[in-house]
């Protein structure tokens, strides 16, 4: 039906171009869609900056706590400490934090949990496929935010951090 729209259309005003022709039924359902899909990208879009936010904060408060405990990781070193055990006591503290941010991210998410389900159609009230996904997604972005700052803390000298406090 609608290339014989598009052939009447051209037959009436030959430099006409039809653009898209639609039914009224396709047009009322991506109306009535729009909202929803709406939220869930504003939803998506806040989602990508948290965690953004995550893996920046969990880099400043690691790159923070290996600054301060230089002296610590040098005398550690200096009395024999290998580079894998400065590496294994800098991820033990990463998930410890980032484990700890879990629970109570996890905590306030079930809160939140029923207000969000009001603004998005069809949402779960809990779906725990999702909450797994999420806490092993930040898991893997706290250790890899922390990657660097345990690189550094394996590079360091025992000699200048004990010189330098």
């Amino acid at each position: 039906m609608i290339n014989a729209l598009w052939r009447e259309v051209r037959g009436l005003n030959g430099t006409a171009i039809p653009y898209k022709a639609r039914t009224v039924e396709s047009m009322l359902f991506d109306f009535s869609y729009a909202r929803s899909q709406f939220s869930v990208l504003l939803l998506s879009v806040f989602a990508s900056i948290g965690l953004l936010l995550v893996g920046s904060g969990v880099y400043g408060v690691l790159a923070y706590s290996v600054s301060q405990q230089t002296r610590e990781i040098g005398i550690r070193m200096a009395l024999g400490a290998q580079r894998v055990d400065v590496l294994r006591s800098v991820l033990r503290l990463t998930l410890r934090l980032t484990t700890a941010g879990v629970i109570i991210g996890g905590v306030a998410s079930l809160a939140a949990n029923r207000l969000l389900s009001g603004y998005v159609a069809r949402v779960a009230t809990f779906d725990p496929l999702i909450l797994i996904g999420a806490v092993i997604t930040i898991l893997i972005l706290g250790v890899a935010a922390s990657s660097l700052p345990a690189r550094r803390a394996t590079h360091i000298d025992p000699l200048n951090s004990l010189r330098h406090e």
